[in-house]
């Protein structure tokens, strides 16, 4: 769950970036009576964006994305793109290419214009109002779901909370409240490691909020999780009974709320 709301964050801010980076290069578009690529001749042309490998366009016919590679030289010299002379064919090969002339994919490159073209025509389509909206909408969910992160640790008698607040640090204080090493936080570089940390975090953080091992897989279940996440911070603290019952069924006993230190 933590990652949903981190990645649906830095997609918020990615759209936000998106935006005002097509808001602030707004510019007289460039038209052009007929513009020819490869066996195709568009008309009515107006240049709606520049990349790298990609150049896209509104024409007679709808919208579309051209590959700088099918234009021309001359037409490529007019629409401000750089000629690039292939090598000669006897220059000797490099046994160890310099820093610079390492590239990147531009197939990769391609699919990135082509995302980001594609964002800013989408947003472009709503008013900045709306997209706001949703942008603060998504903001205050985030710190609902801080403050649910909260409750869980201080209602297992964690002290020091204040890291639920960032992304991604948070996983510190949510593990201590669960009896769990805070150096395991590491394996979030490894992540089919995490993914164990995670699953076995479940059924202990369920156990120190005094609640079954069925609680523990809700959080394990895509949508449940929600709900079962919502109930460990929300929900009032079980009875001594209910403890004592809880430690016979659990599949991860907690012998000592000292290994959350």
């Amino acid at each position: 769950m933590q990652q949903l709301w981190k990645y649906g964050l830095s997609l918020a801010f990615f759209a936000l970036a998106a935006l005002v980076s097509g808001r602030a290069a707004e510019a007289p578009p460039e038209t052009y009576p007929t513009l020819k690529a490869g066996s195709v001749t568009y008309t009515n042309v107006k240049v709606l964006n520049k990349a790298k490998y990609d150049l896209f366009v509104q024409h007679a016919g709808g919208m579309a994305s051209i590959k700088v590679k099918e234009l021309d030289k001359s037409t490529q010299l007019q629409l401000g793109y750089t000629l690039v002379e292939p090598p000669p064919t006897n220059a000797p090969a490099r046994v160890v290419p310099a820093l610079q002339d390492i590239q990147i994919d531009p197939r990769l490159e391609e699919m990135y214009e082509q995302v980001v073209w594609e964002s800013q025509e989408i947003l472009s389509q709503f008013k900045p109002e709306v997209v706001y909206g949703a942008m603060g909408a998504l903001f205050l969910v985030y710190l609902f779901y801080c403050y649910c992160c909260r409750l869980i640790c201080r209602k297992v008698g964690q002290k020091a909370v204040a890291l639920v607040w960032l992304p991604l640090f948070k996983i510190i204080p949510l593990l201590r409240a669960a009896g769990i090493n805070r150096g395991w936080f590491l394996t979030i570089l490894i992540p089919p490691v995490f993914v164990i940390v995670y699953i076995v975090w479940c059924f202990k953080i369920a156990r120190a909020r005094g609640k079954s091992a069925f609680v523990g897989l809700l959080l394990l279940l895509p949508a449940l999780n929600v709900f079962a996440f919502l109930y460990l911070a929300l929900s009032d603290t079980v009875s001594a009974a209910q403890e004592a019952a809880l430690s016979r069924v659990d599949p991860f006993p907690q012998h000592s709320r000292r290994h959350a230190a």
